[in-house]
C-alpha cells in the first residue's frame, strides 16, 4: 500500500557537503495503521537509510486519537536516524491535556521539535539551516489557515539568515509564494494529501485551504529560486479511501549543480 518515491532535488545554494544529503519525508498519517505497531511503516522508513527523517505534521486524526499509540511510533523513528518535526493543523484539535501529552512525548523521544525556530545541521565540515513553523491552526481554524500573515510573522520569529542554504519545514503547501518571497531554498511539506482522489491528465480534484482544481497538489513546485515538495501524505481525512492516490512515503536526494 506504501509507495516509496525517489526525487532527486538540485538544488542552487547547497554546499557540497549535503551532495546526496537524503531526507525522509513522512506526513499526514492521520492515525493509519500500517502492520502491527506501525512495522510495515517503520520497515519502509528504515529501509530509506535517511540522514533525515522530516515529519510535517497531521500525525493525529481527531480529537479522539490514541496519543499514546502516535507516540510508540514516534519513539522508534530517531533509532533509524535524526527527526525533526513540525505542527499540522490537526494537532490543535486535540484537547489541551492530550496535546500538551503529545507535544511533551514528542521532545521526550529525542525528536526536534521546531515552533518557529531555526537549527543548524553540520555535515562534513559544512552547514545548512533547518527552519519549522507552526501550522496556522494554531490560532483556531478559519481565516488563520489561509492568511499569508501568520506564517510571514512565523518565519521572522525564526531568524534565519539569508545567507546559508535554507531547508524549511511546514504544513501548508498554497502559501509558496511566502516561502519563496522569505528566500527559502528548498520546502517540505504535506497537507493536501494529493488530493486523496485524483483523474487521469487532471490531478486532483479538490486540496484543502485551496479548494478545487488546486494549483499545488503533490510532487515538486518551483517559484524563483525556492522549490517545494508536497509529499500525498499517508493516511485520509475527511474520507476515508484514496482513489489513484497510494499512500507516500517520499526519499528526497539532494544534490549540488554542478
Amino acid at each position: 500500500m506504501i509507495d516509496v518515491t525517489r526525487t532527486v532535488i538540485r538544488c542552487e545554494r547547497l554546499p557540497s557537503g549535503f551532495d546526496g544529503f537524503r531526507i525522509t519525508l513522512v506526513s499526514d498519517l492521520h492515525d493509519a495503521l500500517f502492520g502491527e505497531e506501525q512495522s510495515e511503516l517503520l520497515g519502509k522508513i528504515r529501509e530509506t537509510k535517511p540522514d533525515l527523517i522530516a515529519l510535517t505534521g497531521d500525525f493525529i486524526g481527531t480529537k479522539k486519537s490514541d496519543v499514546g499509540r502516535m507516540l510508540c511510533f514516534m519513539e522508534k523513528l530517531p533509532e533509524i536516524g535524526p527527526v525533526c518535526y513540525v505542527t499540522g493543523n490537526h494537532e490543535f484539535r486535540l484537547s489541551t491535556e492530550d496535546k500538551e501529552r503529545f507535544f511533551r512525548g514528542i521532545c521526550d523521544a529525542g525528536i526536534r521539535f521546531l515552533r518557529n525556530e531555526t537549527m543548524m545541521l553540520e555535515r562534513k565540515g559544512d552547514e545548512i539551516q533547518i527552519v519549522g513553523v507552526d501550522d496556522p491552526a494554531i490560532f483556531g481554524e478559519g481565516r488563520h489557515s489561509m492568511d499569508g500573515t501568520v506564517l510571514k510573522q512565523e518565519l521572522e520569529q525564526a531568524s534565519f539568515s539569508p545567507d546559508r542554504f535554507t531547508l524549511l519545514l511546514t504544513h501548508r503547501p498554497e502559501q509558496l509564494p511566502v516561502y519563496a518571497d522569505a528566500g527559502v531554498d528548498l520546502v517540505l511539506c504535506g497537507h493536501s494529501h494529493g488530493g486523496q482522489i485524483r483523474m487521469p491528465g487532471i490531478g486532483a480534484l479538490y486540496v484543502p485551504s485551496q479548494g478545487w482544481f488546486p494549483k499545488y497538489d503533490c510532487g515538486l513546485y518551483r517559484e524563483g529560486k525556492t522549490q517545494m515538495y508536497i509529499s500525498r501524505g499517508l493516511g485520509c481525512s475527511v474520507v476515508n479511501f484514496r482513489i489513484s492516490d497510494p499512500p507516500e512515503l517520499a526519499v528526497l536526494e539532494l544534490r549540488t549543480i554542478i
